[in-house]
């Protein structure tokens, strides 16, 4: 592979240094500088960030998830992981609009749990550190941390679910509901100027 590399290389030398020579000179900036990063949805002031999106997949991938083989099946799958965390994100302010709130000791007996549910699969303290890192975390003490920040805000979601649940009139509405209102508002919405919004 190498090699033929290098002999296509040498081949278009004598190309590239007429271009080189024929060119004149262009003021070019190169930037250092590599994306890390970046924003892929904005929830109330709170970011969801494309890592975010990523480490979802993963861990439906390590609960037995298969990857869509086609790059369709996978931006359904990174939409759909998109989709899920902005509705967490928003039950998750919803609770807190809510003053809806989890004791720490809740959250601690459910993480403890699930430590030792981990840590009993394996024989010794150094495989199950070295598993730890493969996962991607540094220490069990990480592990920890990331444990209590998922299982605090499933928390909190369920309990905005609940006390949403309660306050929620189930109805259904009818065609003619729905014509009447569009009617009553039918000035409104055609002078709402056209636009896109991503999410």
């Amino acid at each position: 592979m190498r090699r033929v590399f290098l002999v296509s290389l040498i081949a278009a030398l004598p190309a590239v240094m007429q271009a080189q020579v024929a060119a004149p000179p262009v003021a070019r900036t190169v930037s250092n500088s590599l994306p890390v990063d970046r924003v892929v949805a904005v929830v109330g002031n709170d970011v969801i960030l494309w890592s975010d999106v990523v480490n979802s997949i993963n861990q439906q991938r390590a609960s037995g998830l298969e990857l869509p083989k086609d790059s369709a099946g996978q931006a359904a799958l990174m939409k759909e992981a998109l989709n899920s965390l902005v509705d967490e994100e928003i039950l998750v302010q919803k609770a807190q609009l809510m003053k809806l709130d989890v004791t720490q000791d809740e959250v601690n007996r459910t993480v403890d749990d699930q430590v030792k549910r981990v840590r009993s699969q394996f024989q010794t303290d150094d495989q199950y550190k070295n598993e730890l890192k493969t996962a991607g975390f540094g220490t069990p003490e990480e592990y920890r941390r990331t444990l209590y920040d998922q299982f605090y805000r499933r928390a909190l979601q369920q309990r905005a679910f609940e006390e949403l649940k309660k306050t929620a009139v189930g109805r259904n509405v009818t065609d003619a509901e729905v014509q009447e209102a569009f009617d009553r508002n039918k000035t409104n919405l055609q002078a709402a100027p056209a636009s896109i919004t991503f999410r």
